[in-house]
């Protein structure tokens, strides 16, 4: 069965491009500055402590390589090891195997789909030195549980915040709750540059040296602000700076984030009101906000009744023109994650959440008739149909 041509095809991601960006980006291509670290890098960075309310940040080319920056920091070497979720992006992971440690992987809260805090104690062990958690759909983890957790055993919290930016928790901006926090902009994300990431740190003993790790193991950020005479080689690092033409368009988007976030939580909004009655009458599940959470618009998700129903979703929905998508695997299960990660205790939820979870397209800009040929290819659908 083909699609409908009265039907236009809806991608589950369209990337906006906006005014702001086009000029800001105009600017940099009209100078002499690409590399990181220029003017734009500065104005975007500003717009960003403002927009999460945290007091520095740094730009780097990806939350992946945040991630990797925040091992660097931990100093993790061969058999220490990091707690985080199972249902999660390989990020986190790669960024603890790389350097030999181990991801210990626990299961998730089934309402939120974040870490589930009560099962974290039985994963520390005296190898233990970081709980790296995920800000799901931009729902809030249990930070002060979390919090009480880590501090017990001396760990470091790290806060994957690329789902959450704008996102608040009983008035605290998303991204300011670890000791190290990250983002993303990747095309996927509200606010995108193509590819790019931040760091920004609440524990400020790892600030100076990420400074330095970030600009490829030398002091020479210490030299531009007029520290040291000269800069040399003094740690570790690699080259994590955004370039100057991807800050142009960063800045851009922060410029238009009240705009762009406006949309996509009328779009969420409209899916919610329109499929809660449906989703109930055919066992799918909505997505829950717990109580003091704002809603991101990051994402929505449908978690269906089982992997077999999902697919089938999938695929009618497909047929519909609408690009409808599943999301994470549960990473303890996966080739790599079973050579180098370890799991304590069963990850049923990770691994149930995994194979039913399906999301929605969902975009700045979507017009009306876009949504609506969204909504009504969910309520046609049915197990039998």
């Amino acid at each position: 069965m083909g699609l409908d041509l009265t039907e236009r095809y809806i991608p589950f991601n369209k990337p906006y491009f906006g005014k702001s960006s086009s000029i800001e980006l105009s600017k940099v291509l009209e100078s002499d500055k690409f590399s990181g670290d220029g003017p734009m890098t500065g104005l975007a960075t500003s717009k960003l402590i403002e927009v999460i309310d945290v007091p520095n940040a740094l730009l780097t080319t990806s939350c992946t390589q945040s991630l990797e920056l925040s091992s660097l920091l931990l100093d993790l070497k061969p058999g220490d090891e990091v707690i985080m979720p199972a249902f999660n992006f390989t990020s986190q992971a790669i960024a603890v195997a790389n350097f030999g440690a181990i991801p210990v992987f626990v299961d998730i809260n089934r309402k939120t789909k974040n870490i589930d805090f009560k099962k974290i104690g039985s994963a520390i062990s005296l190898k233990t030195r970081a709980i790296s958690v995920v800000n799901y759909a931009g729902i809030a983890c249990d930070f002060d549980d979390i919090r009480e957790v880590a501090s017990k055993s001396d760990l470091v919290v790290i806060e994957d915040n690329a789902h959450g930016l704008g996102g608040a928790l009983n008035g605290r901006r998303l991204g300011s709750f670890g000791d190290i926090s990250v983002q993303s902009f990747h095309d996927t994300k509200n606010i995108q540059c193509g590819e790019g990431g931040s760091i920004t740190f609440n524990n400020l003993k790892f600030l100076d040296r990420a400074k330095v790790l970030r600009e490829k193991g030398t002091n020479r950020q210490a030299f531009l602000d007029g520290q040291v005479d000269k800069y040399s080689w003094v740690d570790l690092g690699g080259s994590y700076l955004l370039s100057d033409i991807l800050a142009a368009i960063l800045l851009g988007q922060l410029a238009e984030f009240q705009e762009i976030q406006k949309s996509r939580i009328q779009i969420w909004n409209a899916y919610q009101n329109a499929l809660q009655i449906w989703a109930e009458k055919n066992r799918f599940e909505v997505p829950h906000i717990p109580q003091g959470n704002s809603n991101t618009a990051h994402m929505f998700y449908l978690i269906a009744p089982s992997k077999k129903v999902r697919d089938h979703f999938i695929s009618r929905l497909s047929e519909k023109g609408i690009d409808a998508r599943f999301h994470y695997q549960a990473l303890h299960n996966t080739k790599a994650g079973i050579k180098f990660g370890r799991v304590v205790e069963e990850c049923e939820v990770a691994e149930s959440i995994a194979e039913t979870l399906v999301r929605l397209p969902l975009w700045y800009g979507m017009k009306e008739e876009e949504i609506s040929q969204v909504i009504d290819g969910v309520l046609e659908f049915s197990e039998n149909s």
